[in-house]
């Protein structure tokens, strides 16, 4: 398939521009900016930033303080042992707890879950954590039934992340 300009009406033929339908179903990922290692992958929507010397690919809507607090967060827990890894796998329990032992694929997708509520957690603004919420939603569950579903599972996931991680959901004060 040729190159399509963003701008350009969708080959898809909805009337709508490249960019506001088919762009991201057809380019997943991106490669990151000049500058950044090779290999890396950043999604669609995120960005790359950089702390002490350290890359990161953040979520949407994530402040500057927040990306420092969670860098901070994680050095600290790395320290201390335990890291990043052991507490999305702890932070992530409830969801792993269902997947039958040795599924590795139903593992996967239970700790990928997991992220996306961690980074949906991290979101500051209320208003676009909950339009992220949604479009998570319109994403994984056709129906009002399974939506609601969802949403009781993110609800939980989110209140068990400011449980779990007090931290990092502090607000600063004037």
């Amino acid at each position: 398939m040729p190159k399509v300009g963003v701008n350009e009406p969708c080959p898809c033929g909805s009337g709508r521009k490249y960019k506001k339908c088919c762009r991201e179903k057809d380019e997943p990922a991106r490669t990151a900016p000049d500058g950044q290692p090779d290999g890396v992958q950043v999604p669609l929507g995120a960005r790359v930033v950089r702390r002490g010397g350290d890359t990161f690919i953040v979520s949407e809507g994530m402040s500057d303080k927040a990306i420092n607090d969670a860098v901070d967060f994680f050095k600290e827990k790395d320290l201390r042992g335990g890291g990043f890894a052991s507490d999305i796998a702890e932070f992530s329990r409830p969801l792993l707890d269902g997947v039958p032992m040795g599924d590795t694929k139903e593992v996967s997708k239970a700790t990928n879950l997991g992220l996306l509520f961690w980074n949906l957690a991290r979101v500051e603004d209320e208003k676009e954590r909950a339009a992220g919420l949604d479009r998570i939603l319109k994403e994984f569950a056709p129906t009002d039934e399974s939506r609601e579903a969802w949403r009781h599972v993110a609800e939980q996931m989110l209140e068990r992340h400011k449980a779990m991680f007090p931290d990092m959901h502090r607000q600063e004060r004037p």
